[in-house]
């Protein structure tokens, strides 16, 4: 699963349709399908990378150093979006 299953739900749901399907999010650009596949693809990786640094016992303030994200930064950005994808992914994980 993804950092937040019932939100990475809504995610997958809106790929399958693997149509001409239009994405509005809530902020952000308006994107198609494929942009929803490299957003995915990104939850994953970081997830992932996120899980094994947690597992070597490492906090949040050495995996934000880490920057578990940083293929994606010219996509998305430097600011509170990136953050925030780490800081939810790690509090999920670590409850």
């Amino acid at each position: 699963p993804l950092p937040d299953p019932l939100w990475s739900r809504g995610l997958g749901d809106v790929y399958k349709r693997q149509d001409e399907t239009i994405v509005v999010p809530g902020h952000g650009p308006i994107s198609t399908t494929q942009d929803l596949q490299t957003y995915i693809d990104m939850l994953i990786v970081v997830r992932d990378r996120i899980r094994s640094q947690i597992d070597e016992g490492k906090n949040l303030e050495e995996i934000l150093a880490s920057d578990p994200t940083r293929e994606w930064r010219d996509k998305f950005g430097e600011g509170p979006f990136i953050q925030g994808v780490v800081d939810r992914a790690y509090a999920g994980m670590t409850k």
